[in-house]
């Protein structure tokens, strides 16, 4: 029994779907038919076989039978009508039916009762049941038909279907007669409101616009204080139903009001320039729309009026340069009349340090020596190594680069997953951060584009420049290859040398090479600078070697002396061990010490010493036998006095024993 029941209950809910899908047909053959878009016959015969489909899904409802009615009323088999409306009439009695079939009957009688009488008897009684169920449209839509105070004014009409738009009705049976209304008489649109706009998008979406309801609407719209996407995109319909400058004039005014801006609007702002339609402030929303990532020529009557009055941003105005620029041949008085507003334009842009494609363009072909100054160099520094970094990974927020040398990595923010970041070196890497700060790099695919190539920019800075670590590394990157050390590029190495935010290695590296152009150049003071700043603990070997040869040569014996008992001194040059163990030795105030012994006798063993050196190991070396007899042979062809290394030989050759020739 259960399992019967709840058969009972799908078979009843598929009869209730199968019934609403063929009145949605019903409704749209209707709609079709009083739009005209199939004739009567067609009509008929589509509505006649959903009926009967309805007969066998709705076993015989009223509403069924009601909708046979009218199909025999309308093929004008009135007889049988009246027979099938007086066995509705007999169901009907005795039983609470809804008052829409109720008023529904009634409105079929008065098809097959033409008499005026009657029919103004059923409208009154009609009237009576809408003034108890004021929100039933169904019952509304009725007495449309019914009530002469609706046949006889469209005006009236109109306001009665306003009406039960306004109580909710949305049925497309009454959007069907308020555009059949406009379409005999356009006048009844007075205004732009929810009702309207409905009915004139109801109307689009049917294409059943006319002429005369177009011209209506932009009349109507010409004078809207306020704007909606709706209205929009009916003027955007009639402008494809009429393609009239009017309509066009209307479009480029209403989205200017609503100050819609964009690349889904440039469209319109262009056609309106292309066709000269006169409405305020239209090159300003022209450009303001103007899709910045797409190459787009400029008009030359936007080009002439911005010279006049210009209140874009600098985005806009570098598109708007750019163009005028790129045609300067074309039109050269025009470019003659902006290039002083234009170089304004780039020191202030220079001085914001602002860059895209547009402005890059202009960086390069315009900007001069005379614009670089000691204000604006560091930020133009940055801006000459700008890259355009995109990606298709929407969940990026920020890209992070990481420089070889550059112990801090940069950190700049993504929109709409692009980002311009400076890239100097050609060692780098490009992380990307997501919101919860996950970064990855070899999952994601970006494209990088330079936005400048540094060549003779770099040269306009080259005096001014005083903090730009990119600008810095950049000559001393290229100092591997081509560029070579002289006055102009010193100083980055000099920068190089002593920023933090350079890694110690590098530094070290760079010091060295600025050391030896220091010294070849006879620059001492600079040479002495460089040599207090520099810290040997932190230099590999070799540049220790390096950094003592310079310290030598400069007489600070002191300093390398010490460095040298820190560090060791096996890579040391013997030459230059010989003459700093020779200074020190000489000074009166030197006490001997071992570490100096040591030195010295490490300068002797590589065949390097003088009599300095020789006379302090003759007093104070002690060692091998056989190499206090080399130091004394040595010693002894230099003239100097031997006798107490001597008598150190003898002693050991007394207690040891020992041999030597």
């Amino acid at each position: 029994m259960t399992v019967s029941h709840h058969q009972k209950d799908r078979e009843r809910l598929i009869r209730r779907r199968m019934k609403r899908q063929i009145i949605f047909q019903l409704m749209i053959y209707y709609q079709q038919f009083r739009l005209k878009k199939i004739g009567t016959a067609a009509w008929l015969g589509e509505t006649k076989k959903l009926v009967e489909k309805l007969e066998e899904v709705a076993d015989r409802d009223l509403t069924t039978r009601l909708f046979e009615a009218q199909l025999l009323i309308t093929e004008e088999r009135y007889n049988e009508a009246k027979w099938l409306l007086n066995r509705i009439a007999d169901q009907m009695e005795g039983k609470e039916v809804a008052p829409e079939i109720a008023c529904y009957y009634l409105y079929l009688t008065t098809l097959n009762s033409r008499e005026e009488s009657y029919v103004d008897e059923v409208a009154a009684h009609v009237e009576k049941i809408f003034e108890r169920n004021p929100d039933n449209w169904r019952i509304a839509w009725l007495l449309l038909y019914l009530s002469d105070r609706y046949s006889r004014s469209s005006t009236k009409k109109w306001l009665f279907l306003e009406e039960q738009y306004n109580r909710g009705c949305v049925s497309p049976v009454l959007y069907i007669e308020a555009v059949l209304l406009l379409q005999v008489n356009p006048a009844l649109l007075t205004k732009m409101d929810g009702f309207e706009t409905r009915v004139l998008g109801y109307a689009v979406k049917e294409g059943v616009l006319t002429e005369e309801v177009i011209r209506q609407t932009l009349s109507i719209v010409s004078q809207a204080k306020q704007f909606h996407m709706l209205v929009f995109r009916i003027l955007e319909a009639c402008y494809k139903e009429l393609e009239d400058p009017d309509v066009l004039q209307v479009i480029c005014g209403y989205l200017i009001k609503g100050n819609c801006t964009g690349p889904g609007f440039f469209k319109w702002y262009r056609l309106g320039v292309e066709q000269n339609v006169r409405v305020t402030r239209l090159y300003e929303y022209y450009m303001l729309s103007m899709d910045l990532t797409v190459e787009e020529d400029i008009p030359k009557m936007v080009m002439m009026y911005f010279h006049f009055q210009n209140e874009l941003d600098y985005e806009r105005n570098a598109r708007l340069y750019a163009c005028i620029l790129r045609k300067r041949e074309e039109y050269p008085d025009i470019f003659a009349s902006y290039q002083e507003q234009i170089e304004r334009f780039l020191m202030e842009q220079i001085d914001r340090e602002h860059m895209n494609r547009d402005l890059a363009y202009l960086y390069k072909n315009l900007v001069t020596p005379q614009m670089i100054h000691e204000e604006n160099a560091d930020k133009f520094a940055r801006m000459l190594f700008m890259n355009l970094v995109s990606t298709q990974y929407r969940g990026a927020r920020y890209i992070v680069v990481l420089h070889a040398h550059v112990t801090e990595e940069q950190r700049y923010p993504l929109m709409n997953g692009m980002g311009m970041v400076p890239i100097f070196t050609g060692e780098y890497a490009v992380l990307f951060e997501d919101g919860e700060q996950n970064r990855l790099c070899a999952s994601i695919n970006y494209n990088t584009e330079k936005m400048m190539i540094p060549g003779k920019l770099a040269r306009f800075i080259a005096p001014y420049v005083k903090d730009a670590v990119g600008y810095d590394l950049f000559l001393c990157e290229n100092n591997r290859s081509y560029i070579v050390l002289n006055d102009e590029n010193m100083q980055s190495f000099q920068r190089i040398a002593r920023d933090e935010r350079i890694e110690q290695e590098y530094r070290c590296e760079v010091s060295m090479k600025l050391l030896q152009y220091l010294y070849d150049t006879d620059q001492i003071r600079e040479l002495d600078e460089l040599l207090e700043l520099l810290i040997p603990d932190q230099m590999k070997e070799r540049e220790r070697s390096q950094l003592f040869r310079f310290l030598i040569m400069r007489g600070s014996f002191d300093k390398a002396y010490q460095w040298l008992k820190q560090f060791g001194s096996e890579q040391f040059d013997s030459k230059l061990l010989m003459k700093l163990c020779s200074r020190l030795i000489s000074r009166e105030d030197f006490q001997p010490e071992d570490s100096m012994t040591y030195l010295a006798f490490q300068a002797f063993e590589a065949g390097k010493a003088d009599q300095a050196t020789l006379s302090y190991l003759d007093h104070n070396y002690c060692g091998l036998t056989k190499k206090l007899r080399d130091l004394w042979k040595r010693s002894r062809d230099m003239g100097l006095d031997t006798r107490e290394l001597e008598e150190k030989i003898l002693e050991q050759l007394l207690y040891t024993g020992a041999y030597i020739g």
